[in-house]
Formats: structure tokens, C-alpha cells, sequence
């Protein structure tokens, strides 16, 4: 299931990149570092249940650096007034909050329509796709 997840945020963490104009890299350089403590906040805010671990591997961190961002982001954001902006910059793009509608749709045709849902959890099982109205 988090292979599925590990490649959408591979995909917004390039979006992420052309966004910014420059490749975040791995280096140790303070502007990196903090940028990816960006990311790291902003995949936590829509994912709290991936774990730390998966996260570090986007980047080939391990959980600890995870967490030390994490624990710091809000500081750095605090502090950086160009950072913040970065920040509320890539926001949309990490965003995956489930909209309040949901539409199941085969070959085009609208099958099921659901309007005001509140909680929508959906889930990803090799050739299987569930989706638990809650």
C-alpha cells in the first residue's frame, strides 16, 4: 500500500522541484535542509499515518533526520520569512485532502454519486482499489 503513496510523493517532490527552479538534493547545505524539512512537514499534514521511515526515504535520510525537522520546521518557518512563503507555495501541490464529493465512474459512465461526505478513506492493494466511506 505505501508503494502507492511513496510514488505519488515522489512525483510531487519533482512538481515541488520544478516549482523552486533547483534540485533539493542531498547535501547538508542549510537552504536544502530546511526545504526538505518543508516537504517533510507538508507530506506529515496530509499523511499522518505514513511512516517516519518512508518519509527519510524520499530523500535517502533515515528517520531520525525526519524527526529533527520535524521538530524544528515550525522555528525555521517562524524565523524565515522567505521560507514561510515557500512553504505556502507548495502547499497545494502536497495537498491531497479528500474533497466533499465523491464520484465512482466506469468507462465514463457516472455509477455512484456521493455529495457531502465528511471522511473518505481509500486504499490501495495491488490490482484493487477500496474506498471506506466513513
Amino acid at each position: 500500500m505505501f508503494k502507492y503513496f511513496i510514488k505519488m510523493y515522489e512525483l510531487k517532490i519533482e512538481q515541488a522541484q520544478k516549482h523552486l527552479g533547483f534540485n533539493i538534493g542531498k547535501n547538508r547545505k542549510r537552504e536544502n535542509v530546511e526545504l526538505r524539512g518543508v516537504i517533510f512537514k507538508l507530506i506529515r499534514e496530509n499523511d499522518e499515518y505514513i511512516p517516519l521511515q518512508k518519509i527519510g526515504k524520499l530523500f535517502n535520510k533515515d528517520h531520525s533526520t525526519v524527526i529533527y525537522a520535524l521538530n524544528n520546521i515550525d522555528n525555521w518557518l517562524f524565523q524565515d520569512k522567505k521560507l514561510f512563503r515557500v512553504y505556502q507555495d507548495l502547499k497545494p501541490i502536497f495537498d491531497t485532502t479528500p474533497t466533499n464529493n465523491l464520484i465512482i465512474r466506469r468507462n465514463g459512465e457516472v455509477l455512484e454519486n456521493y455529495q457531502g461526505l465528511k471522511n473518505i478513506k481509500m486504499l490501495r492493494d495491488k490490482n484493487n482499489f477500496y474506498i471506506d466511506l466513513l
